[in-house]
């Protein structure tokens, strides 16, 4: 009942995708589930895609996690699990900080505060990590025909949503490139003003 109203004016199908997902969930379900489940994202991913809530898709994902039907759609969800998981925890802490999540901090981290575990500091200005971490699910959901569509639409929603870490980091690198060249145009300036007579 709680999802018929969760789901109100949505289509059957999207009911359906719900009421499966549920079941999937639980340690026992329907032998005939995760068959189910499978189908209507074979043959119906591109109208689950355009009419589910971002929730909804990624519970979706996630459930191939546990229920693919081969290496590669659950090694997807897995990814995308953890991925969606670890934003739902770092993006509730950044809550607390009183910074608007499409603003990105400014200012310079105080030296000699380390990572826990003693990871290095992520390098902004060459650093890759960010790319790293998103190419390998993006190529692996590109070979995938059932899983593969929506891990790559939800993987273009992250891109394309201005509250994500992925964004602040791109425009903390932009800002980063602005002081740097505003540093090299007074370098510029500077030594014609000391060739000068």
């Amino acid at each position: 009942m709680q999802l018929r109203k969760e789901l109100a004016g949505k289509s059957e199908l999207a009911a359906l995708n719900a009421d499966l997902i549920v079941h999937l969930r639980r340690e026992s379900y329907p032998d005939h589930a995760p068959a189910l489940f499978h189908r209507i994202w074979r043959e119906e991913a591109p109208a689950l895609i355009a009419e589910l809530p971002g929730r909804w898709l990624i519970s979706s994902i996630i459930t191939f996690a546990d229920h693919g039907e081969t290496e590669a759609q659950r090694r997807i969800g897995q990814s995308l699990n953890i991925l969606f998981s670890m934003m739902k925890l770092y993006e509730f802490e950044r809550l607390h900080s009183g910074t608007a999540s499409d603003r990105p901090f400014t200012g310079t981290p105080p030296k000699g505060s380390p990572l826990p575990m003693g990871m290095q500091r992520f390098g902004m200005a060459g650093g890759g990590l960010d790319k790293n971490l998103l190419a390998p699910i993006w190529h692996e959901a590109q070979q995938d025909p059932v899983a593969g569509p929506l891990a790559c639409h939800l993987l273009h929603r992250l891109n394309a949503d201005p509250r994500t870490l992925f964004r602040r980091i791109r425009l903390m690198r932009a800002a980063r490139r602005d002081e740097d060249d505003q540093i090299d145009e007074q370098s510029w300036d500077q030594s014609d003003t000391d060739r000068q007579p």
